[in-house]
């Protein structure tokens, strides 16, 4: 049994496994932070318009914006904030699904 195994059965405020996770930038803090997800037991999706290449290996499914808010429990933003994804930092989660 791994230790995030361990920690998620007995946290009860926090279970994770079967959750469906977006992480959104998958540069090398998003690849990890996938890793993360995935060890706890989580569906990883992500949003990028150019993935890197360890995420592709890690063959994890690729969505796209509108679908991130439809099929996600929860998204995580890894991308830097600029004039051309401010637009993502404003975004509610209840809007996702409608971009």
């Amino acid at each position: 049994m791994t230790y995030s195994e361990l920690f998620a059965r007995r946290s009860d405020w926090l279970r994770l496994s079967g959750k469906t996770v977006a992480v959104v930038g998958t540069g090398k803090i998003g690849c990890v932070f996938a890793k993360i997800m995935l060890g706890f037991g989580c569906r990883v999706i992500d949003f990028d318009a150019y993935p890197s290449a360890e995420f592709e290996a890690l063959g994890l499914s690729h969505a796209k914006l509108g679908e991130i808010g439809e099929d996600a429990d929860i998204i995580s933003l890894h991308c830097p904030l600029t004039r051309s994804k401010l637009c993502l930092h404003q975004i509610s989660p209840l809007q996702w699904s409608s971009q």
